[in-house]
């Protein structure tokens, strides 16, 4: 009896919702709700600090869709937190991502180092722009062992220093389809 008059009052309280012209958008269908994420065009910190946090059906579709980490862009300028967590927070983009990136930006990613990126081109080769701006420890001989896994790299942008003309044919030679080198 107790349970029949708490269903009434949820069917109540969602009729009165729906008549409001409110909608519970947790009963949406989960593909649903991933591409209204992705048209918000959410920074991958966001979807990992918060987006995730909001309800049940939020952290199901951030963690099982991968739609949501073709592009994955983090500016570490004003991110605080232990370098383990940095890096976790990165490699767990990278994860659920499940090898479909496409668009990789790290910015003032000073904890970024040639095994991260390592790790990142081993589980998605299907990146076609990488932008690399003051990564400090990323380091030519670091470019030039992953370029091998980026065959449809088409945008390269590095903004930490210079890079050795060694590294540059090496880049092209193996991302034959790269339009854009900056």
């Amino acid at each position: 009896m107790e349970e029949s008059k708490k269903r009434r009052k949820v069917e109540s309280e969602s009729s009165s919702a729906t008549a409001q012209g409110r909608r519970d958008l947790t009963e949406l269908p989960d593909d649903v709700t991933a591409w209204i994420l992705v048209l918000s065009n959410p920074k991958a910190i966001d979807i990992l600090k918060e987006y995730q946090m909001v309800c049940k059906t939020w952290r199901r579709v951030c963690c099982n869709y991968s739609i949501l980490w073709r592009t994955i862009d983090i500016d570490f300028r004003h991110k605080k937190g232990k370098l383990d967590s940095v890096l976790k927070m990165c490699r767990r983009a990278v994860d659920r991502s499940s090898g479909t990136l496409v668009v990789l930006t790290l910015q003032n990613f000073r904890t970024g180092t040639d095994k991260l990126l390592k790790y990142i081109t081993n589980s998605c080769r299907g990146i076609k722009r990488l932008t690399l701006a003051n990564c400090v420890k990323i380091t030519d001989e670091g470019l030039r062992e992953v370029a091998s896994k980026l065959p449809l790299l088409e945008d390269l942008g590095i903004s930490h220093g210079s890079v050795s003309q060694k590294t540059v044919e090496v880049i092209g030679k193996s991302c034959p389809l790269l339009k854009s080198l900056r």
